[in-house]
This record gives C-alpha cells, sequence and structure tokens, in this order.
C-alpha cells in the first residue's frame, strides 16, 4: 500500500498495459517480454513507459517513441 507513505516513492514492473488509478507515488513501468508488442503499443498509447532491453546499441526509436537508454 504506497498511499500508507505518501513521502517515499514506489517503482515496479508490470505486463498490465491499462493499469490506472495509481497512487500518485507509484510509478509503473510496463515490460517488454519479446512476444508482447501489441500490448507495449497500448501501454505507450496509455502513457506508460516501456522497459525494453536491446542486445545491441539502442535505436533512436522504437515503435516510434523516442528511446532513452539507460545502463
Amino acid at each position: 500500500m504506497p498511499q500508507s507513505w505518501p513521502d517515499i516513492l514506489f517503482y515496479d514492473y508490470t505486463k498490465l498495459p491499462n493499469r490506472r488509478d495509481l497512487p500518485s507515488n507509484y510509478h509503473l513501468t510496463f515490460s517488454y517480454s519479446g512476444h508482447n508488442v501489441a500490448a507495449c503499443k497500448q501501454a505507450l498509447a496509455n502513457g506508460m513507459l516501456v522497459a525494453v532491453p536491446f542486445l545491441k546499441a539502442p535505436p533512436v526509436t522504437w515503435l516510434g517513441y523516442p528511446v532513452i537508454a539507460v545502463s
């Protein structure tokens, strides 16, 4: 229950692309599995971030969205 600790920001990953009405201190990132591109598109359209692993240097965009590389 993140709302029990309003001064702490919680981060988590999900495979559900349509999670809504979350507490303001709870951030969800959608996870790409290699087989769920349609769900990734839905998550992106819903304003979620999507975590995608790349084996080589990441592209500038993925599915038309900018890629932010984190190492």
